[in-house]
């Protein structure tokens, strides 16, 4: 994702509840993150966890 997707992603808010939570877990994470996009195993579990609930 470059820069600017992110700036966008970072400001934007949706007026799904689970779409919203899911944005703010995943500027938590990469704030967390000691280096950008960089996920924990636990991070990255989490993230297909959504994935596959969105695809769903």
């Amino acid at each position: 994702m470059d820069s600017e997707k992110w700036q966008t992603l970072v400001v934007k808010h949706y007026f799904d509840e689970v779409v919203e939570a899911m944005r703010r877990q995943l500027i938590r994470f990469t704030i967390q993150s000691p280096e950008p996009h960089i996920w924990s195993e636990k991070e990255k579990t989490q993230l297909l966890t959504w994935m596959t609930e969105l695809r769903s």
